[in-house]
């Protein structure tokens, strides 16, 4: 392998690593604002439902809640991920010859 080689294979690992890096942090994101965000969701309809004058069963609105919730969860989890580790892939990136 020539020197170039080298250091187009040492560049392609410390992409990698930050990447692998990006990964964990949306993975994390996404396990921590799901459930935040689902609480919120709950909140917010039984809020809602307590000061309307909903007769039906609240479970609907509940799943309703949880769902969205979820969907939530996992944008801004992952947004937020991103953003925490785009830095890295940043400097990695800047690294090239």
């Amino acid at each position: 392998m020539t020197d170039i080689e080298l250091r187009r294979e040492a560049h392609l690992v410390e992409i990698k690593a930050a990447e692998k890096q990006m990964m964990k942090s949306v993975l994390v994101g996404v396990g921590v604002a799901v459930p935040v965000c689902v609480a919120i969701w709950i909140g917010i309809m039984v809020l809602a439902l307590s000061l309307s004058d909903w007769t039906s069963n609240w479970a609907a609105a509940i799943c309703i809640a949880v769902v969205v919730g979820i969907f939530a969860g996992a944008f801004f989890g992952g947004w937020a991920g991103t953003l925490k580790a785009s830095h890295q892939l940043d400097r990695a990136d800047s690294h090239r010859d």
